[in-house]
């Protein structure tokens, strides 16, 4: 779970606490490591059917962006937003 919390930015006991909610836990399966005393968090059945439904969501968000906008547009547009993302990445990792 450590290196979840690593990456998702935030502190293992706030990713504890949120792994514990009733909505979450039909989410998610958590079991722990035969190798050390870690835990293995990986998404249930629904966790992967919403993980799919929220996937279809999101492709037609960005068709319905990108409706307007040519390819090259559309090839800018997601580039920049590339660039600005891997700056705030950068920037956290200054604090």
């Amino acid at each position: 779970m450590g290196k979840l919390a690593e990456a998702l930015n935030i502190s293992l006991s706030t990713l504890s606490r949120q792994l514990q909610q009733k909505k979450t836990k039909s989410l998610i399966e958590i079991t722990r490591s035969e190798k050390d005393s870690s835990k293995i968090v990986k998404l249930s059945s629904e966790g992967i059917k919403k993980a799919e439904e929220l996937k279809n969501t999101l492709s037609k968000i960005e068709s319905l962006l990108f409706i307007s906008l040519d390819s090259d547009a559309s090839s800018l547009f997601v580039k920049q937003l590339y660039e600005i993302a891997q700056a705030s990445s950068s920037l956290d990792d200054l604090q």
